[in-house]
């Protein structure tokens, strides 16, 4: 059978940067962070006190240093190649135009930001002189190895690897794709890992009044209305328990507000206090973000 280029790809990779390496070095309990909004109103000195695994920019937070941002994932295939978030540019394009947001659409068309897109590793870069980044382990799909070498702990994986026996054969049976999504496979990896317990963080798609964007854009969320992965996690709690950071209200078991997790009072800050003017043009160069 004809090997897929990731699979060949996987194989150039030492053993000593395959993930597989990292089983069960972990105990306790730790935070997942997700990019949502959330993220915004919350002072990240009140998470310093457990090891910390994020899902996407994090580490670019001004306010990331306060973290034991032990793990950082990037999980996407191909993510840190030139011309990852071409697509992306097209299908802000694609919407403003079915809205009839033709100026909006015009604004978004320019030769020199579709030539910038497709020779450009923005992820690439916007993790380089990335001091959070550099002292944590990268985690991310075998197919990004080229571009990440440069990170000293880095890590790879790709998408049909069984790396947590205890828990792929029951969830295999029940259909569940832990590469299905960042928040899936970060769960899964927190129990590979040898956690015991998580906090989700900004994962503002499971909060009690789920929210949309992403921290580093302008405004504060919008009501999220498509579907939460709320079986999944339900499921992963056979094995792992899972506590969710909401913005607003506790409930249950299994929901801690903000504020009774951390004893503070909410308090929103604009993008443009917790980035650096020049992460912040980072992010506006690729398009496809309100920043």
């Amino acid at each position: 059978m004809k090997k897929r280029l990731y699979e060949k790809i996987y194989e150039k990779i030492p053993a000593t940067k395959k993930i597989t390496i990292l089983k069960n070095i972990e105990k306790g309990a730790c935070y997942i962070f997700g990019d949502g909004k959330s993220i915004k109103y919350y002072d990240l000195s009140s998470f310093s006190d457990l090891p910390s695994i994020t899902m996407g920019y994090l580490s670019i937070h001004n306010d990331s240093k306060f973290l034991n941002l032990k793990y950082a994932l990037c999980c996407d295939s191909f993510c840190c190649f030139p011309g990852n978030h071409f697509f992306s540019y097209w299908l802000r394009i694609k919407t403003f135009i079915e809205s009839k947001q033709y100026s909006s659409a015009l604004s978004y068309i320019s030769p020199n930001k579709l030539f910038k897109l497709l020779v450009t590793s923005y992820s690439k870069t916007m993790f380089q002189e990335n001091d959070v980044l550099l002292n944590s382990n990268f985690i991310t799909h075998c197919t990004n190895y080229y571009f990440t070498k440069f990170l000293s702990n880095s890590f790879y994986f790709n998408h049909h690897l069984k790396i947590n026996e205890n828990v792929d054969n029951e969830l295999n049976k029940n259909l569940y794709n832990f590469y299905g999504s960042s928040l899936n496979f970060s769960i899964y990896l927190a129990t590979f890992l040898g956690f015991k317990k998580i906090y989700l963080v900004g994962c503002d798609y499971q909060d009690i009044e789920p929210m949309v964007e992403h921290w580093w854009e302008k405004g504060k969320p919008l009501p999220y209305t498509g579907k939460q992965a709320t079986n999944y996690i339900e499921y992963m709690r056979k094995f792992i328990e899972i506590k969710i950071i909401t913005m607003n209200k506790s409930h249950g078991d299994n929901f801690i507000s903000y504020k009774d997790f951390s004893g503070k009072d909410l308090k929103y800050k604009e993008n443009n206090e917790i980035i650096t003017a020049k992460r912040l043009e980072l992010l506006k160069r690729q398009g496809i973000y309100a920043v």
